[in-house]
């Protein structure tokens, strides 16, 4: 059965054919060329099964005439194809996604040696900025600085298939044959016309990102211990962040007076990540952690119904039996980086 399928699409002269697939399965077959050479072509076919009046022929698969595969086969012929076959069976599928890996790698690539000469597009876009937009940058920079060891801006142009097949408005099926048909000057052609499509929203994405960059610097120096307390968010982050917990154990001071209690793991360090000045829960046995902060200060700033515990009134976090953080750890460290500072 095979034979005959796989003989139909090697013979270039036959483009028609009564395909016998088995007892019930009798199909006529035809071949269209797509474009203006033979390499791909459109395998049709139309079932002569006398229960079912079929009027007009079907899509069976894409042909590859030169690399003798076929793609997208579709039922009633989708395992038709054995594996020791002439012919090739394959998805386009595949075959997109080694597209946008290479169209993605190549984007990137380029437009990160071409910053400098790209950021100018997005200067209007820049000047329109508002506020909320720019404590935004701030607050992905902090979250950037608490959650890494080696904090870095990084630079990702990557696109989607939608948003490719959107901007060429262009159909999926179309652009993967003509990356079939010439892959690397297809790659190396697409990336300039996204360039140009996008050029204004890329250049407005590498001055927000000169921005991160600078601001990053700034809280690296910490001058005058201008940023201690995302310091503090950062030395308890980097103390339980390889902790594989549900809860920890948190012990607070309010007023001269401690309590210790168990809270999210996620939660807690989700919010140090986020440079949240504290944090708290909505389940009933947070009531009374609430009312501990409230009963052991003297501001109307914790008359809430239900108040943060701030991490800067945090005296310790252990897991079992083993502390992982001390208040006394940010302290020294605070000292030891004045001094570093004080040296240079």
């Amino acid at each position: 059965m095979e034979e005959g399928f796989t003989n139909f699409l090697l013979d270039k002269e036959n483009d028609f054919i009564l395909y016998k697939k088995d007892e019930d399965g009798n199909y006529y077959l035809r071949k269209e060329n797509i474009g203006e050479d033979d390499r791909f072509q459109l395998i049709y076919y139309k079932s002569l099964d006398k229960k079912r009046l079929e009027v007009e022929y079907s899509v069976a698969g894409i042909y590859d005439t030169k690399e003798t595969t076929i793609y997208n086969l579709c039922y009633p012929f989708m395992n038709i194809i054995p594996a020791n076959s002439k012919i090739h069976s394959a998805d386009f599928g595949t075959v997109e996604y080694e597209m946008m890996q290479k169209l993605n790698k190549n984007l990137n690539q380029y437009l990160i040696e071409h910053k400098d000469s790209i950021k100018k597009y997005g200067l209007n876009g820049y000047k329109e900025l508002q506020n909320y937009q720019i404590q935004s940058l701030k607050r992905e920079t902090e979250k950037v600085f608490i959650t890494n060891s080696n904090p870095k801006i990084e630079y990702n142009f990557d696109v989607t298939t939608y948003t490719l097949y959107e901007t060429l408005n262009s159909e999926r099926s179309f652009e993967i044959l003509k990356y079939l048909r010439e892959p690397e000057q297809y790659v190396n052609n697409l990336v300039g016309k996204i360039v140009e499509k996008k050029k204004e929203e890329y250049g407005l994405y590498i001055l927000k990102n000169n921005d991160k960059e600078k601001y990053l610097i700034e809280l690296s120096k910490n001058k005058s211990g201008k940023y201690n307390d995302i310091y503090l968010n950062k030395t308890i982050y980097d103390s339980i962040k390889y902790t594989y917990a549900r809860t920890l154990n948190i012990t607070i001071e309010y007023g001269g007076k401690e309590l210790s209690f168990n809270f999210d793991y996620e939660k807690f360090i989700n919010a140090l990540g986020r440079n949240e000045r504290g944090v708290s829960d909505y389940r009933n046995n947070y009531s009374a952690i609430s009312n501990f902060i409230r009963e052991n200060t003297h501001s109307d700033k914790y008359n809430k119904y239900n108040n943060d515990f701030e991490f800067d009134h945090i005296k310790s976090i252990s897991y079992g039996r083993k502390e992982l953080y001390n208040s006394n750890d940010f302290k020294l460290n605070e000292k030891v980086k004045n001094n570093d500072r004080e040296e240079r």
